[in-house]
């Protein structure tokens, strides 16, 4: 993750690393070569948004299970 002295990395996972630049005030969000630079106010949305499709994704094993592609 390229950033300047004042970034706090926050997480680290298996695909993603997550950051905070306070000179910009945005949370940069990197999955592979894709970065998205959000609003703090955004990320906790898209956390709320994930958990909840997670959830109902835990609730649906046929959706899972099929092994059909949508694409």
């Amino acid at each position: 993750m390229s950033h300047s002295r004042t970034h706090r990395d926050l997480a680290r996972g298996l695909i993603a690393e997550v950051g905070y630049c306070p000179d910009c005030g945005l949370v940069h969000l990197n999955i592979g070569a894709l970065t998205l630079r959000l609003q703090p106010s955004a990320v906790i949305d898209l956390r709320d948004t994930l958990s909840r499709a997670v959830e109902q994704f835990d609730h649906a094993p046929q959706a899972r299970a099929s092994g059909l592609s949508c694409h």
